[in-house]
């Protein structure tokens, strides 16, 4: 039976080990975050309550908010609806919250039709074409989920079998 030099075998066993452990590394996968938007409509206006849900990627509060970080917008009350399912629907996002739950200064654009949704720190919206359709003077954001990156159970095989191999190696020199 053939037996590998001891410099290959050594070789081969920090590959298998690092082959192992690279899908353990953290990867760049989008992590979504989760707003929703309360604003008591004014008098003369829309009835109740406009609510929203804004969802970011990899964001932070205290953070700029930027088009990059856009995964979706939906706004609703007895008068309209503002869907923004894509970053390709979005024509601009700006603003960040500050604290949460709480007023934040927000401001949202769709492409077509131009839709457009702004919130203020003390706590006014509009939202709507021209932000002319529905207006508060109170409102709020809460953060709904702050999803953190979690391992696959499937990744934890190839990282297992990169440390067995690298253990029989080491035990077959002694």
């Amino acid at each position: 039976m053939y037996i590998l030099p001891r410099s290959i075998r050594s070789i081969l066993a920090i590959s298998a080990f690092v082959i192992g452990l690279a899908p353990l590394q953290l990867s760049a996968d989008v992590i979504p975050v989760t707003f929703e938007f309360t604003g008591a409509c004014a008098v003369n206006d829309c009835t109740g309550v406009g609510t929203g849900m804004l969802t970011l990627a990899n964001y932070s509060v205290g953070d700029a908010i930027l088009n990059p970080s856009f995964i979706s917008f939906f706004y609703s009350s007895n008068l309209i609806t503002i869907s923004i399912p894509t970053a390709n629907d979005l024509a601009f996002i700006s603003g960040g919250f500050s604290a949460i739950p709480g007023g934040s200064s927000i401001t949202i654009q769709s492409n077509d039709p131009v839709q457009m949704f702004i919130t203020m720190p003390e706590g006014t919206w509009c939202a709507g074409s021209g932000c002319l359709q529905d207006m508060g003077s109170q409102s709020t954001w809460t953060l709904v989920s702050d999803a953190a990156a979690v391992p696959e159970p499937a990744l934890f095989l190839p990282a297992g079998l990169g440390l067995m191999a690298f253990g029989l190696i080491r035990r077959r020199r002694k």
